[in-house]
């Protein structure tokens, strides 16, 4: 009930526009051997798109995924995790993962880094894999190779025990 005016249009539309900073991490070099010791970095991109005005962080974590997933292990003990911050304007951040070297014999091992709690941004894409690929190699020995080897390796320790004792009695 208007007073002492008119109403004309009696309604208006209206849109927000989403301008919120979008993150999402990728693989970048994520899909390699571990080493034999010492540590091997695995890394990801966290890309951030849209409004970069404002400075913005999101978290990060790894889990094991896939049907032979890492441990803590494969980390050095513990399951990495931490921090992302962006200052104004920037746009990308490298996540460097350290998975320690070993000797062990062990399949392909897969892991994901999640990104959660984003400050001045929205997630996209928020997970991405990484394989630890096994640089050891195992030598399949079943039975009949396991008996066929003893066989070959008992003959020739009878032969060196008959050639020793051949050398004893002509020097005896």
């Amino acid at each position: 009930n208007p007073v002492n005016a008119g109403i004309t249009t009696a309604s208006a539309d209206g849109s927000i526009q989403n301008d919120d900073a979008e993150l999402a991490i990728a693989a970048t070099d994520a899909t390699k051997a571990e080493g034999n010791a010492g540590t091997t970095a695995f890394t990801f991109t966290v890309t951030r798109t849209g409004d970069t005005s404002t400075a913005a962080s999101v978290d990060w974590a790894v889990t094991g995924s896939g049907g032979d997933p890492a441990d803590a292990a494969d980390f050095g003990g513990a399951l990495p995790s931490g921090t992302v911050n962006f200052a104004i304007g920037e746009g990308s951040q490298v996540i460097s993962i350290d998975v320690a070297g070993d000797n062990l014999f062990e399949k392909d091992e897969g892991f994901s880094v999640t990104l959660s709690n984003p400050v001045n941004s929205i997630l996209g894409i928020a997970s991405a894999d990484g394989t630890i690929v096994n640089d050891e190699f195992l030598i399949p020995l079943s039975i009949p190779m396991l008996s066929q080897w003893m066989q070959g390796l008992m003959a020739v320790l009878l032969g060196l025990t008959a050639w020793v004792g051949l050398r004893r009695r002509k020097t005896g």
